[in-house]
């Protein structure tokens, strides 16, 4: 794995997380009343139903972020910062309204999300370099065996991550 491009994909999940802090959110307005209506339409979802639907959006999310190499990893970046936003945003407005314990036991999945979503980042950048190389400077770059080991944790971990997120950590 290239430690350069490992660090740049960490540092991109950082941004947005740190932009998300820096920024004031009213977390007592409408977005408020938003977040409590999403987990209570979450809380009358059946278990596999809540599962699929983790599932789902998050290897779209994985998806998006390796063929995000085909903008030299622009839409890459943009998602992966996103992401990280979308999590601080999401422990900020936990905070108003849930005690630590359920905001702990209902967000650790989500750090073995937050690895695949990085590994992912990673494979966008290495897309978008491979495809660099080859378009200006004619160089024809092969996919490594780790690249492929790479996605396929990518996916496991989302697979883990989403079972781990519907059925242990429900929000019940």
């Amino acid at each position: 794995m290239d430690k350069k491009i490992i660090i740049l994909s960490l540092t991109t999940y950082i941004i947005g997380f740190v932009v998300s802090f820096f920024i004031n959110i009213d977390l007592t307005n409408s977005n408020n009343i938003k977040t409590i209506q999403f987990i209570e339409e979450l809380q009358q979802m059946q278990n596999y139903d809540l599962w699929l639907r983790i599932l789902k959006n998050n290897i779209y999310v994985i998806i998006f972020n390796i063929l995000g190499g085909f903008s030299f990893g622009l839409l890459t970046f943009v998602n992966t910062t996103y992401n990280g936003f979308i999590l601080d945003y999401l422990i900020k407005n936990l905070l108003v309204n849930f005690d630590n314990n359920f905001i702990f036991n209902h967000l650790m999945p989500h750090f073995i999300e937050v690895v695949a979503i990085v590994l992912s980042c990673y494979l966008g950048y290495k897309v978008g370099l491979y495809i660099f190389q080859y378009i200006f400077k004619k160089r024809n770059m092969k996919i490594s065996n780790s690249d492929y080991y790479i996605c396929t944790i990518c996916f496991l971990l989302i697979f883990i991550s989403s079972i781990l997120e519907a059925y242990v950590s429900t929000i019940q």
